[in-house]
């Protein structure tokens, strides 16, 4: 049996009407976000956000005990790895916030 596909020498009409229907709702590009957006992503998400949102991030190695830890911590408190290692960060820095300040301080003078 032969195929029928006089549709489509019809001046590209599937392509067209793939294209009207795809246009529609469509989101923005990544790296089109606002500040605001970025910061509500990441409430809702946690760490990482929607596509185009993605927090900073940095490739660490840990000590066997170390790593072994953070992944039995994070699975007993329900979180994922980074979320937990986040939450002990934000920890030091607040116990360690007068130091921190102390050291920006410092960081900005030696700029100058």
């Amino acid at each position: 049996m032969a195929k029928n596909f006089s549709i489509i020498e019809n001046e590209q009409g599937v392509y067209n009407t793939i294209s009207e229907a795809t246009a529609q709702g469509r989101k923005p590009r990544k790296g089109n976000y606002t500040e605001e957006e970025k910061a509500e992503a990441v409430k809702k998400h946690g760490t990482q956000g929607k596509k185009g949102m993605k927090m900073p991030r940095i490739n660490m190695a840990f000590d066997g005990e170390v790593y072994d830890f953070v992944k039995t911590m994070a699975k007993m408190t329900g979180t994922s790895m980074t979320e937990f290692m986040n939450k002990c960060m934000k920890e030091y820095m607040a116990e360690h916030e007068a130091t921190y300040k102390k050291a920006v301080a410092l960081r900005k003078e030696l700029e100058k």
